[in-house]
């Protein structure tokens, strides 16, 4: 094994004799020339067993009498990671020239083991003319996707429209979908896609040396054979390919709602969801409900209907003042209200300990977990939880006069435990785990008396001054003032500087930027909206959002003295 570029080469001998060129020079496949080179590059997420996938298809290679090579290159730190594999294989065990990477344009066979993942690939122009795509189009959700209340998913019909265009020889299938209907679990859909791409126009090899592969990786040999035989079936003899599922868009918020009242875990809740939705369509009307819709499920959920109460209420009183404030705003549907709407439902929904112990113990996760791994009824499994909980989110369910009255008796301990993890690991699947977990979830119930509580409630406030000042001094900026409550996201250290970028930029920029669009010297919202993009690249940007700002402020000075000098 070598290191290179950040990735490793696999080889299936030795390394002797490799040599990292470019490998344009090779014929391509279906040339007519004995000697080819077929150029593979496989999209996956980390964690989901991409790396099982490409040794298969390498020893799979050797087997069959091929030279093959792989390389594995990590690359973006979303959901459980992003690991692109590129693979190089010939007939004949003679080590030619290869690559360790692919080339625009010059990739063979591109497989998505998750949509998103085929998209990336796809929008680098690694696709050949003629090309053989195969992909999966069940979805790992990114953290982008799901921070909105509302439907923040990546529009994957795109993907698939792109893919069709790109050729003809397209594969694209709910994998995860059709394992399950054969009764498998989730993760054997990685030897779907194997058999897929042994069986497809480019390679059109028996599937005998990759059986052999899995067999002896021994890695759920027999459910893994199973679903290899069916992507190898699937392909080759003409089997009916599933249609890739297109998410129905919801006619209406009410479909939507409906949706979510089934998730629903008892009949007061769903009574409560009712009557709550009803109470907001009469206060806003239809405009607003799509969004309402999904932020009363999710306050509901996680908190009690008096909690939605609160937040219809915050909600009621800036719409009330952008009415004040911007007549117009019908015709664009009130945005100051729309963002500031979608973002607060977000943050009232803060993960604390509470709630990250109420998510764990679900039913539907577990459920999920059996499916996944293809738990039968009546087997035994263990799930062992890694948490790594700080100072703060252990004491932050505490009362907050008591922990105040600590912090003004005990400052300097407090401040020690800032940076304090307390390991543990936890079996919820056990009796003593799983109740410890439910404790911890059931403190809910005097959230609103904790420390942490109090603190959220403080700065929601905070922000939401900001956007009422915004309202009323600079109406035209005041949408920007509500979507950066988008900036607020992450956890302990990160959410910190996350949460001073938030006010850097409500607080300290916005009011220049205001000042320069009020003397004519820029465009105020266009470079309100850069800044906020600044400071939302990641966190802690907030100080390049103000560096930026303040070289817009210099070069209008620089103007305004060249005016000057030259009217002198």
């Amino acid at each position: 094994m070598k290191k290179e570029a950040g990735g490793s080469i696999e080889a299936n001998e030795g390394e002797k004799g490799l040599s990292f060129m470019g490998s344009q020079d090779q014929e391509r496949p279906g040339s007519g020339s004995q000697r080819r080179v077929v150029r593979i590059l496989i999209g996956t997420v980390g964690g989901q067993g991409g790396g099982l996938l490409t040794n298969w298809l390498v020893r799979g290679f050797y087997y069959a009498g091929w030279f093959a090579q792989s390389i594995g290159v990590l690359g973006l730190a979303q959901r459980s990671g992003t690991v692109t594999y590129y693979v190089e294989a010939t007939p004949g065990l003679e080590r030619p020239m290869i690559s360790v990477y692919a080339h625009p344009g010059d990739v063979d066979l591109v497989v998505g083991q998750e949509l998103l993942e085929l998209g990336r690939l796809l929008r680098g122009g690694f696709a050949a003319p003629g090309c053989t795509i195969i992909g999966n189009v069940y979805r790992y959700y990114t953290t982008l996707e799901k921070m909105p209340a509302g439907d923040g998913t990546y529009p994957v019909e795109q993907i698939m429209t792109t893919a069709k265009q790109l050729t003809d020889d397209v594969y694209l299938l709910d994998a995860a979908g059709t394992v399950r209907a054969l009764g498998l679990p989730e993760l054997t859909s990685n030897a779907l896609l194997l058999g897929m791409m042994v069986a497809s126009r480019k390679l059109r090899l028996a599937p005998e040396p990759f059986r052999r592969a899995i067999e002896e990786s021994g890695v759920d040999t027999e459910r893994n054979l199973r679903s290899f035989d069916e992507g190898y079936r699937l392909v080759s003899q003409g089997g009916a390919i599933l249609p890739p599922p297109v998410r129905k868009e919801p006619v209406s918020w009410r479909d939507r709602a409906a949706e979510l009242e089934a998730r629903l875990t008892s009949s007061g809740q769903v009574q409560a969801y009712r009557r709550l939705l009803r109470g907001a369509e009469e206060t806003f009307g239809g405009w607003l409900m799509p969004i309402l819709a999904e932020a009363v499920y999710r306050l509901l959920d996680y908190q009690d209907a008096r909690y939605v109460d609160e937040y219809i209420e915050r909600v009621r009183g800036i719409w009330e003042a952008e009415r004040r404030a911007l007549p117009g705003g019908e015709a664009r549907d009130w945005p100051v209200t729309r963002y500031f709407a979608r973002h607060l439902a977000v943050w009232m929904t803060y993960e604390d300990a509470p709630r990250v112990a109420q998510l764990k113990t679900r039913r539907e996760r577990f459920r999920k977990i059996k499916e996944n791994f293809g738990i039968k009824k009546g087997q035994k499994f263990v799930v062992t939880e890694y948490l790594d909980p700080d100072g703060p989110q252990l004491y932050g369910i505490l009362p907050a006069r008591l922990v105040r009255a600590l912090i003004g008796k005990q400052g300097e301990r407090f401040k020690r435990l800032q940076n304090v993890k307390f390991p543990m690991r936890l079996k919820s699947t056990s009796v003593t785990g799983y109740a410890l977990l439910k404790l911890i979830a059931g403190c809910r119930a005097w959230r609103r008396r904790s420390y942490r509580h109090r603190q959220e409630m403080e700065m929601m406030e905070r922000w939401e001054a900001a956007v009422y000042r915004a309202l009323r001094e600079w109406p035209s900026l005041a949408e920007f003032a509500a979507q950066a409550g988008d900036l607020v996201k992450g956890y302990a250290h990160v959410r910190e500087r996350a949460l001073q970028d938030l006010w850097m930029y409500v607080e300290r920029i916005l009011p220049r930027v205001a000042r320069l669009d009020q003397e004519g010297a820029a465009d105020g919202r266009a470079v309100a909206q850069f800044s906020l993009k600044i400071a939302g690249r990641e966190a802690g940007k907030g100080g390049e959002a103000l560096s930026y700002v303040e070289d817009v402020e210099k070069e209008r000075r620089s103007v305004s003295a060249r005016a000057v000098s030259t009217t002198r």
